[in-house]
């Protein structure tokens, strides 16, 4: 039996991401206008881990029966938006585009929401009746 991912259930965990991602980002960039990063671009780093685990979360709460596919796609997909943006936001500036970490943080970014799909399933596994 094959599991279909809730599309609409991605699309949301994927806003969420973006919405919250974005101006974290945004604001990293701010802070290292001299290029060194400090205790803010660390404070926007784990934030944005944060957010890719709630967008998972939310995915996979809306998924029940797909609930790991369904938030690794969701914080997966919420990345790649920022990231396109961010590459093309270096790319204006003259900055240079790092592919290790892009696919680093991709990686990262996909781990984040299959945590969030798990705590989501553990969460619901939790609320079930037993038998």
């Amino acid at each position: 039996m094959t599991r279909a991912v809730d599309l609409r259930a991605v699309a949301l965990g994927a806003t969420v991401v973006v919405a919250v991602a974005l101006p974290l980002a945004v604001a990293d960039v701010v802070a290292r206008d001299d290029g060194e990063a400090g205790p803010l671009s660390l404070l926007a780093f784990v934030g944005t881990l944060v957010v890719f685990v709630v967008g998972g979360h939310l995915a996979a709460r809306r998924a029940p029966a797909s609930p790991y596919s369904t938030s690794a796609l969701a914080a997966l997909a919420g990345y790649v938006v920022v990231a396109a943006i961010g590459v093309a936001s270096r790319t204006i500036r003259g900055d240079g585009v790092s592919i290790t970490r892009i696919a680093f943080n991709g990686l990262l970014a996909y781990a984040c929401g299959l945590l969030g799909g798990a705590l989501a399933s553990r969460r619901a596994g939790k609320e079930a009746p037993q038998p």
